[in-house]
Formats: C-alpha cells, structure tokens, sequence
C-alpha cells in the first residue's frame, strides 16, 4: 500500500516524487516498529491466555480478522 501511495503522489505532484519514494520506505519502517510495539504484545498475552484455558480460540480467531 506505501509504494502504491508514493506513485500516486508522484503522479498528483510530480516535483516531490523522490521525497515521496523516500518517505514510502520510512513510513512502512515506522509502521512496522510501531505494530510491534504496540499489536504484538497484545496478541502474544492472548495466545498465552488461550494456552492457558482463560480465552478460547474464537475470540483470537474475531480480533485477528477484524
């Protein structure tokens, strides 16, 4: 999805196409710290409490398609 948005905006505004392939690579590396700062645990502490009897299998399997 970044590298599909950093060719839109080169093609809205064709001047700043480097700055927008550049940021494309920074946003995604951003995102991608801030999933697992934030998502991953979460998902981790579930999947042990689904091991451990105290959730089922359904409510991982509802959080994690929505």
């Amino acid at each position: 999805m970044g590298l599909l948005s950093a060719v839109y905006a080169s093609y809205l505004n064709p001047e700043c196409r480097t700055m927008a392939s550049n940021l494309s690579a920074f946003i995604n590396g951003f995102a991608t710290i801030l999933m697992f700062a934030f998502i991953d645990p979460h998902l981790s502490v579930m999947t042990d409490d689904i091991m451990l009897g105290k959730c089922s299998e359904a409510t991982l399997r509802n959080i994690s398609f929505i």
